[in-house]
């Protein structure tokens, strides 16, 4: 019998990780705890962007930082800077989009893997903008001040947390072991908050995948007794990892 993944990463991405999954032949529930949304009030948003333009980098967190951003602003603004994204996916549609300059780490999309590029390795005095959802890459833009960059942050969009559905609660309380696959420490909170307290401990019991030594600093603190870091947070490391050794010794 084929082995149970549960996918956490929100849409459009969770949806098209999940068919790569099931091509492969794992056993596949999607339950993101979490939805993105863009900001609660556009018009100030935009007004607040253009404040901050130009700059001397970018830092676009994540495909839908992109996608948010761009309807607030034309691509030619932002091209006046060096822009700086997370992994090649997400470059190839900033690419689609008119974006060009766009720098990216060869591997993973963590904010340690960004911190590599040349482009922030003496940022000192340079104005850098973090084009983030609320609460997310804290670390990047304290690690950037730190090294005497002139950071600016603005939340192009938001993360919302969202029911799990029933079907997939039922399902997971049925199964008897359970890959889990977390895309974000929201996603990890957000299971947290919403599984019932056996169910989170049965997870806590499975392997936890997670995509940075952050997260599973977080995962640890939560009681997950098995927790994996992957190379980075695209679906390509989150899939190697789980033909990881330590991923099957869990599974005995």
């Amino acid at each position: 019998m084929s082995l149970t993944v549960l996918v956490t990463r929100t849409k459009p991405q969770g949806a098209s990780l999940c068919r790569r999954l099931a091509a492969s032949g794992w056993r596949v529930l999607y339950g993101p705890p979490i939805r993105l949304e863009g900001p609660s009030d556009p018009l100030a948003t935009a007004t607040r962007l253009s404040k901050l333009l130009p700059a001397d980098r970018i830092i676009l967190t994540s495909s839908r930082a992109v996608e948010e951003t761009l309807r607030l602003v034309s691509p030619d603004v932002l091209n006046a800077a060096s822009l700086i994204v997370p992994g090649a996916g997400t470059a190839r549609m900033a690419r689609r989009f008119g974006l060009t300059s766009i720098h990216y780490p060869e591997q993973g999309g963590s904010s340690e893997a960004l911190l590599e590029l040349p482009l922030l390795q003496r940022p000192s005095a340079l104005r850098v903008l973090i084009l983030a959802a609320r609460g997310g890459r804290r670390y990047l833009g304290e690690e950037l001040q730190r090294r005497g960059a002139r950071v600016e942050r603005l939340h192009v969009y938001r993360r919302v947390e969202q029911a799990l559905p029933f079907d997939v609660l039922q399902t997971l309380q049925a199964t008897e072991t359970v890959i889990s696959l977390i895309s974000s420490g929201g996603a990890l909170n957000g299971l947290l908050h919403q599984l019932p307290e056996d169910l989170w401990r049965r997870l806590c019991r499975w392997p936890v995948i997670v995509p940075s030594r952050r997260v599973a600093k977080l995962a640890e603190s939560l009681g997950c007794r098995l927790v994996i870091e992957a190379s980075g947070a695209d679906d390509d490391a989150m899939i190697e990892s789980l033909s990881l050794p330590a991923v099957r010794a869990g599974l005995r």
